[in-house]
């Protein structure tokens, strides 16, 4: 079996393409070639039968010169570009098969999309619009203000229109989306790619121009209205059951091909391709080929939908994933033979079926809530004093006191065992693309990636109170197949609800940048942090609860293990840049010049998240290294040095004696190193 490595890096439009490939690669060669992929945009692979995110093998830098010669093949598809360039790379012909590209879901993401968009997740059908684009293709841009009127039109329809678009953290500015009125605006709360196919997934449809949410909705068989103009010809990016809004042949500059402008105007760039036919006249400077296209014609291409006249094509290709995605889930084991249902009305079965699953769902939902009402008016009736018992007398009013000098300062209420943390939310951070790499243990012997992922999260939960344990979230940091699969088993079969939260596109696999995708879920007060390579030896959350009451009220809000570093002055420095720096002095060695920091070690600690959040932590300019020192380093800040912020944790009692319930940092380190990326 040859193994090879593809990876590209370019939009997430192109990686959808690039799936494609793949997808013919094993069709036509089964069993005869190990894919790995690399690159962008890699949450688009999960789930691929077809690929394993081992980065071994021959390494081939994925393209399409077919660009170069669209005006010449008026037969040839964008989706067919990179398995040609791939047959000429491999030296064997790569038979294409579908138009679409090759995506596959999980049944929580088919069926309970809300578990997953818990905040943004719209709770009435919605039709998509991407209003904006990117600086580097303005040529793209529709008016703003026709959209509005597009807007405006379809809310007398009684249609809702969802805004969505993308905000770049890594270049401020670079993602365009004007906003607009009468829509539900998730500009900017999508963060990650695959909320926005899980957004595409469930939509009535999608308004768009040339961009990857048009081939998002073709892989997903869901309509699309898409504002193309003359820039890029139809045969190239058309999709058959599209409403596709073009203008070839109506200008000169795209009588036998699209222009392939990226400017309307200079924007200073050397590489800027200005459109010949600019139109000055609307809000935003825009080709004329784009200018002609009106409101009414993207109306007509929704209202063509509702009407039956036109409807999408089903995707033979995507129902054999989701087959293969629920019999993986059922068995815990890879399927090979996926049976292809080949009628091209299975469009309409899939999506009854999800609308029934969703209505029984709630139907379960509303018979739990009733229950628990039942269950409510048992307890408060039990509970009640009876009436041949003696009331309680009210204590008498306290006698008002003389006020005091100095007022004492005000502390924080100590929590009760059963109350302050009666549950908390778990943070586990998974890393690792190679499930059979051989791992260091620091005491015992070695085990695999995998295996070290599974007995952290095995420990998690057979050591913390399944009423404790209010929902756990696992960062998935370029991620094996292996490891992301058990993660999505076991926390299903455990019935604890659960989020696989995938890196941060813009920054990749590196743990803060993640920690900043993964507290934002955290909805309970308290949260766990657990790194992989971190474990429960015994059970720990009652031992937790005690050290809680009795130190919450002296102003302790983080627990774990406790370590201190002497801090120098370059990272003096930085400190004092920070947001969070309140000026409140650390203990110093004169002789160092250092500040001493005290902090809780990073593999494991559990903190008051309204604290974190209130630092906005983690900060965003920490990467990997140092985060728990500066994690010490803010909470000192934020107590301004009248308490303790911190407090040990991390023995229990076992067998009459003191014992360590967690062991941390249990492996050697792997990954990036401080000398990569730091604060």
């Amino acid at each position: 079996m040859e193994r090879l490595h593809l990876f590209n890096h370019q939009a997430p439009g192109d990686i959808l393409m690039f799936t494609a490939a793949v997808r013919d690669l094993h069709k036509a060669y089964p069993g005869q070639y190990q894919t790995s992929v690399g690159g962008s945009c890699t949450c688009i692979w999960q789930n691929n039968p077809f690929v394993t995110l081992k980065a071994n093998g021959r390494r081939i830098k994925m393209q399409y010169p077919a660009i170069q010669c669209v005006g010449e093949r008026h037969d040839f598809h964008f989706i067919r570009a990179f398995g040609e360039f791939l047959a000429g790379k491999i030296g064997r012909p790569i038979p294409h098969t579908n138009n679409w590209a090759d995506i596959y879901f999980t049944e929580t993401e088919l069926f309970r999309p809300e578990t997953l968009l818990r905040n943004v997740f719209p709770d009435r059908p919605y039709w998509l619009m991407l209003s904006g684009g990117k600086r580097d293709f303005t040529a793209k841009w529709w008016d703003p203000a026709k959209w509005q009127a597009v807007v405006d039109k379809l809310n007398k329809l009684g249609i809702t229109v969802v805004q969505v678009g993308l905000k770049s953290k890594k270049v401020p500015g670079h993602h365009v989306h004007p906003p607009l009125t009468g829509v539900v605006n998730l500009v900017g709360k999508t963060p990650d790619f695959r909320d926005l196919m899980r957004l595409v997934l469930h939509a009535s449809g999608v308004m768009c121009v040339v961009t990857a949410s048009m081939h998002l909705a073709a892989a997903c068989g869901v309509p699309c209205v898409v504002v193309s103009g003359g820039r890029e010809p139809p045969w190239w990016e058309k999709y058959e059951g599209h409403v596709f809004l073009e203008t070839m042949g109506r200008f000169p500059c795209c009588t036998n091909d699209g222009c392939w402008k990226n400017h309307v105007k200079k924007s200073g760039c050397p590489a800027d391709k200005l459109c010949s036919r600019p139109v000055l006249t609307g809000t935003i400077p825009q080709p004329e080929c784009l200018s002609v296209i009106s409101p009414d014609d993207v109306v007509n291409g929704v209202l063509k939908y509702r009407s039956g006249e036109i409807s999408p094509v089903r995707i033979a290709a995507w129902i054999e994933g989701q087959e293969y995605v629920r019999k993986r889930l059922q068995t815990g084991k890879e399927v090979v033979s996926m049976a292809v249902p080949s009628s091209p009305n299975d469009y309409s079965t899939i999506r009854q079926s999800l609308e029934q699953m969703r209505s029984k769902l709630k139907d379960v939902t509303k018979l739990a809530n009733e229950l628990q009402t039942d269950i409510n008016a048992l307890v408060a009736r039990a509970e009640a004093p009876s009436p041949a018992q003696p009331r309680t007398q009210p204590a008498p009013a306290a006698k008002p006191q003389a006020p005091k000098a100095k007022a004492a300062p005000e502390v924080k209420a100590a929590p009760s065992i059963s109350g302050e943390l009666a549950e908390l939310t778990a943070c586990v951070l998974l890393f690792g693309p190679d499930a059979n790499q051989v791992i260091k243990i620091k005491k015992g012997p070695n085990i695999t990636m995998h295996q070290m992922h599974r007995r952290c999260l095995d420990s998690l939960l057979a050591n913390t109170p399944g009423k404790a344990l209010k929902k756990v979230i696992v960062g998935c940091n370029n991620l094996s197949k292996q490891s992301y699969d058990y993660a999505q088993h076991v926390l299903a079969n455990a019935k604890v609800p659960f989020e696989l939260v995938t890196e941060d596109p813009d920054k990749g696999p590196y743990k803060y940048p993640t920690m900043r995708r993964m507290l934002p879920r955290v909805e309970t007060k308290w949260m766990l942090w657990l790194d992989d390579d971190s474990w429960f030896t015994q059970p720990w959350f009652e031992a937790a609860q005690k050290m809680v009451a009795a130190n919450y009220c002296k102003g302790a809000v983080c627990y774990g293990k406790r370590y201190f570093q002497w801090i120098k002055a370059d990272r003096q420095k930085w400190i004092r840049s920070r947001p969070w720096y309140a000026g409140v002095p650390y203990k110093i060695n004169p002789a160092k010049h250092s500040w001493k920091v005290e902090f809780m070690t990073g593999g494991f600690w559990f903190c008051d998240i309204d604290v974190l959040r209130e630092l906005n932590w983690p900060d965003p300019e920490i990467i990997h290294n140092g985060g728990d020192v500066m994690l010490g380093a803010a909470l000192w800040q934020w107590s301004e040095g009248k308490c303790d912020p911190m407090k040990q944790c991390y023995r229990a009692v076992a067998n009459n004696k003191q014992k360590m319930f967690v062991k941390i940092s249990d492996a050697d380190r792997r990954g990036p190193s401080s000398k990569d990326v730091s604060v």
